[in-house]
């Protein structure tokens, strides 16, 4: 009896020696998993963060890149002007012709003035029964 005691004694001073290694492993593994969702928190924003940034830099360069581009959109139709002019500085009689028929063309659809009923647009809108209409400039 007294040995099996001794081993029941042994037994039990084991198994609380491996619950408190169980239980330090534990809090471990507690202390790590608040470490890691602090870290992910860090990393959610900071991403969140960048996203932000990054649009806004994206959006400011969109702009500069588009101000930039009508600066030279804008000298190349002054060079190329330059260019025509230097070429040809006047009209031709068919450049000519072409402005007065497109002239022409622009009379009839928009007409004279607001309130000229022979105009194409004034028609239009009077077939279709439109109030507003499209303007037609």
């Amino acid at each position: 009896m007294a040995t099996s005691a001794q081993h029941i004694s042994s037994n039990i001073r084991d198994i609380k020696l491996s619950a408190r290694a169980a239980q330090r492993r534990m809090q471990l593994q507690k202390e790590e998993m608040a470490s890691l969702i602090r870290a992910a928190k860090a990393m959610i924003d900071k991403a969140e963060k960048l996203k932000v940034q990054r649009k806004e830099e994206t959006h400011t360069r969109l702009k500069q890149i588009r101000d930039t581009q009508k600066e030279l959109m804008a000298r190349l139709n002054r060079l190329l002007q330059a260019l025509m002019r230097e070429v040809s500085p006047e009209l031709s009689k068919h450049e000519m012709e072409w402005f007065e028929e497109l002239e022409k063309m622009r009379a009839e659809i928009v007409g004279f003035g607001n309130y000229d009923s022979e105009s194409l647009a004034v028609r239009a809108k009077q077939v279709c029964g439109c109030q507003s209409g499209v303007a037609m400039h």
